[in-house]
């Protein structure tokens, strides 16, 4: 270690001193639980997640979801389809978006909700 002695006093100091390193942050185990579905767009690429984690369920897939009435039932997942364009400097491009819904009957009538819409469960 480098240092300097002023007045019989020894002072630390140098590049040879080690840095201390701050410690690691203690991060939870997440927690199984209803997470609302979140979605980002990345240049009209929509990617999900559920509690932080990548979510990329494939259709037909079983999802367990909460209403927002505090209600709970399990469904199929669909997905619609939805073409979209940007522009990138100048250059058009096309993308097709994949939007995660829950499909049902009420009374004889098929409904679709967004994934959105509702709360999903996570197991983790």
């Amino acid at each position: 270690m480098a240092g300097i002695s002023i007045n019989g006093v020894y002072i630390a100091g140098g590049p040879s001193d080690p840095v201390p390193t701050p410690p690691a942050p203690v991060v939870p185990p997440p927690v199984p639980g209803f997470y609302q579905l979140v979605v980002k767009n990345e240049w009209m690429a929509l990617t999900y997640s559920l509690n932080g984690e990548p979510w990329a369920p494939d259709k037909g897939e079983a999802v367990h979801v909460r209403w927002p009435d505090g209600s709970e039932s399990t469904h199929r997942l669909a997905w619609n389809t939805r073409s979209a364009s940007y522009s990138d400097h100048g250059l058009p491009t096309r993308v097709t978006q994949r939007l995660p819904r829950v499909r049902y009957q009420v009374r004889g009538l098929r409904v679709s909700v967004a994934l959105t819409e509702l709360e999903v469960w996570w197991a983790g």
